[in-house]
Parts: structure tokens; C-alpha cells; sequence
């Protein structure tokens, strides 16, 4: 019978080499887990970018404070009314559908239009306390809207427009929708 043969430097250098392979690899393998993890992150951002392009065009802002010439007789006594003007301007081409103003979140009962293509204005009649606790910078107005898209959307003054997660509606269902309610109305 044949002695077993001790491993020779060569052998020790392959099984060195081989393990340093092996360590590389799942380095390489890591490497490519975590780069497409990434490039998914920047793909989802630039839909929600792309998704939010119309959003970020309609801007709703407060125009002025007027003093009302109705005088409200309450009892206790006679007090002024204000008007807040204001008005929401959409700067796409595209129109917006079923939008939504508040102010002073849902303290004002809200106005609504079903389609705004340009600007849209209109006034809330507010009390004399609001009116004279607020500037005209002050006053929280408050959109929802549809886009084009058919996505929901909500901003707060000039802030970023926040998405609003309903079931997609298409826009063209949206139009017969309102068609039908105004059938229905006269």
C-alpha cells in the first residue's frame, strides 16, 4: 500500500486561491444587490417625480381680506363679516378635475369646482376674529384635486403637493361621471 503523499506548496496555493475567489465573489454578488436596490430607489423616485409634474403647477393662494358690506345682527349685537379672496391658478396645460378649497382646514366650509382649466377664484365669508387673527400670508388654504392622470392630490399653501391614495380613476370616466350629474340636475 501507497503512503498518502503530504500536500505540496501547490496545492496549499490553489486552496488559497480558490477561497480568496470565493470571498470576491460574494463581495461582486453584494455589490450588485446593493446597486440594484439602488437604481430600483432612483427609478421610484422619478415616477413620483414625473407623477407630480402637473401637481406641482396648481397653486392656490389668498388674495386679500375685504370687508364684507353685509353687516350680520346676532344676539349678541351687531358684528362685521369679512371675505377672504381666493384663487387657484393651474399653470399646466392639462386640466384639473374635482378640486376642493378649505380654508383654516375644514373651520370654512369648503367651495368646489369639477374643472379647472386656468384660474379658478371665488370668496369665503369668515368672521371678524378670523379675519383680524390672520394676514393674508397667514391663512392656511388647503387644495385637493384631481390631475389629468387621474391621481389625487392635496397642497397646503405653497407647499410640495402630497399624494392622496385613492383608486386610480381615468379621466375620461371622471368626464362621464360629471356629464351624467349635470344630466341629472336639469
Amino acid at each position: 500500500m501507497l503512503a498518502a503523499e503530504a500536500p505540496k506548496i501547490t496545492d496549499w496555493m490553489q486552496a488559497w486561491g480558490s477561497l480568496a475567489g470565493l470571498a470576491l465573489s460574494g463581495i461582486a454578488a453584494l455589490a450588485t444587490v446593493l446597486l440594484l436596490r439602488h437604481e430600483i430607489r432612483v427609478r421610484r423616485d422619478e415616477q413620483r417625480d414625473n407623477e407630480a409634474a402637473q401637481a406641482r403647477l396648481v397653486v392656490g393662494r389668498i388674495k386679500a381680506i375685504e370687508r364684507s358690506m353685509l353687516l350680520e345682527i346676532a344676539s349678541s349685537g351687531a358684528y362685521l363679516r369679512y371675505e377672504v379672496v381666493w384663487e387657484v391658478s393651474n399653470y399646466s396645460g392639462l386640466p384639473v378635475f374635482d378640486l376642493t378649497v378649505n380654508l383654516f382646514e375644514d373651520v370654512v366650509p369648503a367651495a368646489r369646482a369639477d374643472v379647472v382649466d386656468g384660474t379658478f377664484s371665488a370668496k369665503f365669508q369668515v368672521d371678524e376674529a378670523l379675519a383680524e387673527t390672520y394676514s393674508v400670508g397667514e391663512i392656511p388654504i388647503t387644495i385637493q384635486y384631481s390631475d389629468a392622470s387621474g391621481l389625487r392630490w392635496r397642497r397646503r399653501g405653497l407647499g410640495t403637493p402630497t399624494r392622496q391614495f385613492v383608486p386610480k380613476v381615468s379621466p375620461l370616466y371622471m368626464w362621464r361621471l360629471r356629464y351624467r350629474h349635470r344630466r341629472r340636475k336639469s
